[in-house]
């Protein structure tokens, strides 16, 4: 989040200290992978049983692809500073904070699938505001605190319901960071690069709907 707008202020390139930051962090990380406490399962993963959950998650994470790869580019072709896009990148942050502060208070009282369902729902609108309000700050700002359900919710919904339909929750929980932030995200990097334009976004939110669909 502070990376994002300090260096908003600057014009020189600064790719080469986040990929240095990136690659820091991850071999920091290297030394609290593995949790010892953790009892490990030898059982295998079915996927037929949540195969409705699995192929949504594609969809909803392919459709983060024109987010993740465009959203910058997006808003300074619509005429947004390099300096508000670092502020709006940081709305999504602290609303994805915000959230996992206090979701503990409610998220439990409904089914993990109601709140995947209605992530997935509002995720889909998140992209259809930026598409029909493009060069809009006010409401783009408010299209990123739905970032609080298209991220924290989403996740923290999907871990929990792979925990109750899965006995070998650590290799579902491994599937799910895969499928998910992997082949999904590159996927979406992909299509996102095939559907940039004015109606990336359309696009988007279309993909993400299909995801709400086929929950349901």
């Amino acid at each position: 989040m502070l990376f994002g707008i300090i260096f908003s202020y600057f014009k020189i390139n600064f790719i080469y200290v986040f990929i240095i930051l990136i690659i820091l962090t991850n071999i920091t990380s290297l030394y609290f992978l593995e949790d010892k406490s953790v009892k490990k399962e030898k059982e295998s993963i079915n996927f037929l049983i949540a195969w409705k959950f699995w192929l949504a998650l594609i969809l909803m994470q392919i459709s983060f692809g024109g987010f993740y790869n465009f959203f910058t580019i997006y808003n300074l072709n619509h005429h947004i500073p390099k300096e508000i896009n670092g502020w709006l990148w940081a709305i999504g942050v602290i609303a994805e904070i915000g959230i996992f502060l206090i979701q503990h208070k409610f998220i439990k009282k409904f089914h993990p699938l109601f709140w995947i369902k209605l992530s997935i729902l509002l995720t889909s609108i998140r992209w259809f505001m930026l598409y029909i309000f493009a060069g809009k700050v006010i409401f783009i700002a408010l299209s990123q605190l739905i970032h609080a359900f298209s991220f924290a919710i989403f996740h923290t919904s999907a871990l929990l319901y792979l925990s109750k339909i899965y006995k070998n929750k650590t290799l579902a929980q491994q599937f799910y960071a895969g499928i998910g932030y992997g082949l999904a995200a590159f996927l979406g990097s992909i299509i996102s690069g095939w559907l940039y334009g004015e109606h990336l976004f359309l696009y988007e939110s279309v993909i993400a709907i299909l995801g709400f669909l086929i929950m349901l």
